[in-house]
């Protein structure tokens, strides 16, 4: 007997689709925290968000295929559609991935053009997607990472003079202490801290602090809460917070997601020396890597030896579409390389966040 399939659309997470989700997290062989469901399940409860849906194919009454959806428009959708995701990619069941092109047709007939944003690109899911004739491939992110698995490269990480004579000048300074801790309770006590320190990092520069939108506030009070599993670090001077991050474990590697310092001890480098101190402890703790995720950074490159990439992947109706796409794309593509030389010529540096 042929097995029997069905696509459900749901408007939000109950219970019951939320323990479905995880069985179906569980039993896929390709996956990121960022498709876990405590992931999604926050970022919806942190904002209202009435454009989003979750799309799912039942193989035999069992879930098999899952997504978040953002609907942009009658003609568009976004893949989980959320900004806060650093590697995308649909959740198939192992032994289910022959049932993915008829999910991804019943949705671009229902929503029209496709976009998958932020996908790892070294995926089997990317690789597959990409042969599709219908498809056109946008452009690329860097994902730098520190292997900590490479003995030599992570001692020479440690033993830097650069940041051994900038941890003399902090430990004469006063008196330092560094913290780590996964205890989430702990960590919600240093939320509203570390709030203040990243508001005050970004508050004389052309980005604002995230933290200035209530919904970005909830949503790390919702990963707290939700028992997501999260790493607190923090370099503190005379007990003043000058440096503080928020990791989260994604199985062997943390993610270095959300750092700040203290603009007013800037001179001590305190973002520098609490980055050093986080290798440590992620090698303490028998991580595999330091993933830096997104962005282009220079000093991710300083202490990376391995990059990565995602790439966003737009799936079209028809192949006509994707080729116009492309010719539009490639515009676009030339206009960021001018504006990264001009960028280069004026003498614009990204410091350590």
């Amino acid at each position: 007997m042929l097995p029997s399939s069905e696509i459900q659309i749901y408007e939000g997470i109950d219970d019951v689709l939320f323990e479905r989700w995880l069985q179906l997290y569980e039993r896929s062989s390709e996956k990121t925290f960022f498709q876990h469901p405590s992931w999604t399940k926050v970022w919806l409860s942190s904002k209202s968000r009435e454009n989003v849906r979750v799309c799912c194919l039942f193989v035999d009454d069992r879930l098999e295929i899952l997504t978040p959806l953002r609907i942009e428009s009658a003609s568009r959708c976004v893949i989980s559609g959320n900004e806060h995701t650093d590697y995308n990619m649909i959740l198939v069941g192992e032994g289910s991935e022959g049932h993915l092109q008829t999910f991804l047709a019943w949705i671009g007939k229902q929503f029209g053009t496709i976009v998958v944003s932020e996908i790892p690109k070294a995926s089997i899911q990317a690789s597959s997607l990409a042969n599709l004739r219908t498809v056109f491939r946008d452009e690329v992110t860097h994902c730098p990472r520190i292997d900590l698995l490479d003995f030599n490269h992570v001692q020479d990480l440690l033993s830097k003079k650069s940041t051994n004579r900038k941890t003399k000048m902090l430990y004469n300074a006063g008196e330092v202490r560094v913290e780590h801790t996964q205890e989430l309770e702990k960590i919600g006590g240093r939320l509203s801290e570390f709030i203040d320190l990243h508001i005050e990092r970004w508050k004389a520069t052309a980005s604002p602090s995230m933290f200035r939108d209530d919904s970005s506030v909830r949503l790390y009070q919702g990963l707290i809460e939700n028992c997501v599993p999260l790493v607190w670090s923090g370099l503190y001077l005379d007990d003043e917070l000058v440096a503080g991050h928020i990791g989260i474990v994604d199985r062997k590697s943390l993610l270095w997601y959300k750092p700040a310092y203290s603009t007013s001890h800037s001179k001590l480098s305190p973002g520098e020396i609490l980055l050093r101190e986080v290798i440590r402890y992620a090698i303490e703790n028998n991580y595999h890597s330091l993933d830096f995720t997104r962005g282009d950074e220079p000093y991710k490159y300083r202490y990376a030896n391995l990059t990565m990439a995602n790439e966003n992947l737009v799936i079209c109706r028809r192949r006509i579409h994707s080729i116009g796409l492309l010719a539009h794309s490639e515009l676009l593509r030339q206009a960021r390389r001018v504006r990264s030389k001009v960028q280069i010529l004026v003498g614009r540096r990204t410091s350590l966040e």
